[in-house]
């Protein structure tokens, strides 16, 4: 495969993010325009992220048997769909069913990109291009927010119908650019289990602190993202700018942190190293968000959590990746199903803490932040002496 197929991948992911975060900070006021409440949220959240953990790893598996192209333009389309019916939504659960269908088609993209990356580079490089695919989707979650705050002034759905359209030229730019991967790329000699029973595989794997790690990181920090911007229209009485500045300002940290440092940091010191460097500047991050009083405080802050996910993310990919077994595809579907049902879960206990205390979703990140640093920690460093020990077989 040529850097122009990865980088054409890299444009299909910088889009699908930009047109995803023109609405991610205008949701919270969406929410209180129906009249509904942090629960609400939640669920919106939570709801799409169910059918990603359900059906990742089944779409993962189409894009090894079919292809990776036509799995991705078909998730493009839902998720573009999807947006557009958000916007004639006049009630909270018609929202929230609409994002619960969309996520169904919508669940075959980031699996299928992940899995393209896989086919497309050589494990010794592919911490270095999944940091690059995460600096991409960063980029587009920079730009997005920027987008949303000036479409802000015309509207919450005029936001939501932007990014449908977004998605839709995605689409049609993926199918036009984007070339298949050699069918041998996706070839594998064993016979695959289906999904559930892969995943299940997965769970009590010798490496299955890599997927309970990917929960884990998804769960605290989607307990950030799907309340922060509620956090501050109640404390801040913020319209949208603030919120859109704090999303600015993940976008801008996770891609300089993914795009600079990831792959470097991983060749130099082993990728359990990074996740655990990843964790602590974390940790550090959720702690000034419980702490924070003032906007720019809590902007700070939020770019500790995202320097410590942009560590974290791309490095658990590339590692899971490496050891895949069943297939790329179906693999990294796997994580991204382990990813999802961080992503079901954490906005669902935010939504159900912050009822008591609009800072117990952070502090709650934090206690799982620290208890994974203390459990996970001999792990991950075996996870480094394991690949030394392979690179030096290789070399022998």
């Amino acid at each position: 495969m040529q850097a122009r197929e990865l980088t054409a991948l890299y444009a299909v992911l910088f889009l699908t993010m930009a047109g995803f975060g023109i609405v991610f900070p205008l949701l919270p006021q969406f929410v209180l325009e129906l009249g509904a409440g942090s629960m609400h949220m939640a669920l919106l959240v939570s709801g799409y992220a169910m059918m990603q953990f359900l059906l990742a790893p089944v779409w993962g598996n189409v894009s090894d048997r079919i292809g990776r192209k036509p799995v991705l333009v078909l998730g493009l389309v839902g998720l573009g769909l999807s947006f557009f019916a958000l916007g004639l939504a006049r009630n909270i659960w018609t929202a929230i069913l609409v994002r619960i269908v969309g996520g169904v088609l919508a669940a075959a993209t980031m699996p299928t990109a992940q899995a393209y990356v896989g086919d497309a580079t050589t494990p010794e490089h592919r911490g270095r291009a999944m940091a690059h695919m995460g600096a991409a989707t960063n980029l587009g979650f920079m730009v997005g927010p920027m987008l949303g705050g000036t479409l802000a002034v015309l509207g919450v759905r005029t936001a939501f119908f932007a990014t449908g359209a977004v998605a839709l030229l995605t689409a049609l730019f993926t199918a036009a650019v984007l070339r298949e991967p050699p069918a041998e790329a996706r070839r594998q000699r064993d016979r695959r289990p289906p999904a559930l029973a892969a995943m299940v595989q997965a769970a009590a794997s010798p490496h299955a602190v890599l997927f309970w790690l990917a929960f884990v990181v998804t769960f605290c920090q989607s307990q950030m993202f799907s309340m922060l911007g509620l956090y501050l229209a109640e404390r801040f009485a913020d319209k949208g700018p603030l919120a859109g500045t704090a999303f600015t300002v993940l976008g801008v940290v996770g891609a300089t942190v993914q795009g600079l440092l990831v792959g470097t940091l991983g060749q130099r010191f082993g990728e359990g190293r990074v996740i655990l460097a990843g964790l602590a500047l974390g940790a550090l991050g959720f702690t000034g968000l419980t702490a924070a009083g003032r906007a720019a405080s809590i902007l700070g802050a939020v770019a500790g959590v995202a320097a410590g996910g942009s560590l974290i993310r791309p490095t658990i990919a590339s590692a899971v990746s490496r050891r895949a077994v069943h297939g790329q595809g179906l693999t990294m579907g796997i994580q991204s199903a382990f990813d999802s049902l961080g992503r079901v879960l954490g906005p669902l206990t935010a939504g159900a803490v912050y009822q008591a205390v609009p800072r117990y979703p952070f502090l709650a990140a934090l206690a799982c932040y620290l208890a994974v640093l203390v459990l996970a920690r001999r792990r991950l460093l075996a996870l480094d002496q394991e690949t030394a020990a392979v690179a030096q077989g290789i070399k022998a």
